[in-house]
């Protein structure tokens, strides 16, 4: 990781998704999926995700189709993030469905990387919460293993953490919002921009 292999977490090629959220809705490449009491709307130009403040284990996600992976990249700038001081949960997901996946999440002002197989979550590397310097949040395949990394300003990334794959890299996304208690003001998740913006691959 670090700064010598920078080049090569900046120009792995996307995955073939992208929305800069200009319109009104998702577009075709987007599943909406918000449980009661949450939303997920676009509006001036972000995909707003808002948890509830009265449910347990609720979320609000867009999930894409699923992608080949293998020697590419996904990439998404936050806008806005949830309340740091509520226990909210602000995530980016790629895997085969809800039961096998990897994740990058924020919660209680704490960065998480973490796999789920098979149901069952480990988080494999934290850091402290930084609004700058995790502005962007990436997800990259290579070589058989998977990197998560962030960046200030989509074009510096520092990895985080990464994991040997098992088994294939035909992956959905996911970018969520939600609580797994009840708590006050989670306030809302922006998305601003998916393989978009200054992240983009010269």
């Amino acid at each position: 990781g670090g700064n010598a292999d920078a080049a090569e977490i900046d120009c792995l090629p996307s995955i073939a998704l992208s929305d800069t959220f200009e319109g009104m809705t998702l577009d075709a490449q987007w599943t909406k999926d918000s449980a009661p009491g949450t939303s997920l709307d676009v509006s001036g130009g972000v995909l707003v995700l808002t948890p509830s403040s009265a449910n347990q284990g609720r979320y609000a996600a867009a999930r894409s189709e699923a992608f080949d992976f293998n020697n590419k990249r996904v990439a998404i700038e936050i806008a806005q993030m949830l309340n740091t001081q509520a226990a909210g949960i602000a995530e980016l997901q790629v895997g085969l469905d809800d039961q096998n996946l990897y994740f990058l999440r924020q919660t209680g002002g704490v960065m998480q990387f973490g796999t789920t197989v098979a149901g069952t979550s480990q988080v494999r590397a934290t850091a402290g919460f930084s609004v700058a310097l995790h502005r962007w949040w990436q997800f990259r395949v290579l070589g058989g293993w998977i990197y998560a990394d962030t960046s200030p300003d989509g074009q510096n990334w520092t990895e985080l953490s990464s994991v040997e794959l098992d088994g294939p890299v035909e992956f959905e996304v996911s970018i969520r919002a939600g609580t797994d208690r009840r708590i006050n003001e989670p306030g809302s998740l922006h998305i601003d921009n998916v393989n978009s913006g200054s992240s983009l691959c010269q």
